[in-house]
């Protein structure tokens, strides 16, 4: 009787289990399926960096064109990590061929204005460089061209050590990817 009654247990257990595998399953199969019929339009990101330490999940936007102070992302290239000054240093933070996300602070015709270390656009200060990157590494505020150009946005953020314009220059609105929301 004793014996039944553990086999019965077991049987229960594994059962229990067995509901609760092809529950997770079914939900799986429901959440990548909804994420490809949203693909052309949405796709969801989770921050595996600090630059952006008040939330780890995010939706993009696709397609969604920038506009002054909306979250942005963009695929890091080797062309914007060319411009940093002084050249030749191995910047390993780069993460080319990663998104970035930042935020839009400058628009085409916005007067941008380097004084020593602060970055202004408009007249506000938007960023100081830093005289060193994270490394020890030199590091130098980039020649920004005013106005900034068309079809180009200065992205930053406000941590002192943001990797960004600043240092990299204006990114072109053809490489944003689309309008970046927090999620979590």
């Amino acid at each position: 009787m004793h014996e039944n009654k553990h086999r019965n247990e077991d049987s229960v257990s594994r059962k229990s289990h067995a509901r609760v595998w092809i529950g997770g399953c079914i939900v799986a199969s429901v959440v990548i399926l909804v994420l490809q019929i949203l693909d052309p339009w949405y796709q969801f990101l989770i921050r595996d960096d600090e630059s952006w330490p008040h939330h780890r999940f995010f939706l993009l936007r696709k397609n969604i064109p920038p506009v002054r102070g909306s979250l942005v992302a963009f695929t890091m290239t080797e062309a914007y990590t060319t411009r940093v000054k002084p050249a030749g240093v191995t910047r390993p933070y780069t993460r080319v061929g990663l998104l970035w996300l930042k935020r839009v602070v400058g628009m085409p015709g916005d007067r941008v204005d380097v004084q020593e270390d602060a970055v202004r656009v408009n007249g506000q200060i938007v960023a100081r460089g830093l005289r060193r990157d994270r490394a020890g590494h030199s590091l130098q505020v980039a020649h920004l061209k005013s106005p900034i150009p068309n079809n180009s946005v200065f992205v930053s953020l406000p941590h002192p050590r943001s990797f960004d314009s600043r240092y990299f220059g204006y990114v072109d609105m053809n490489d944003i990817l689309g309008e970046v929301i927090p999620i979590w």
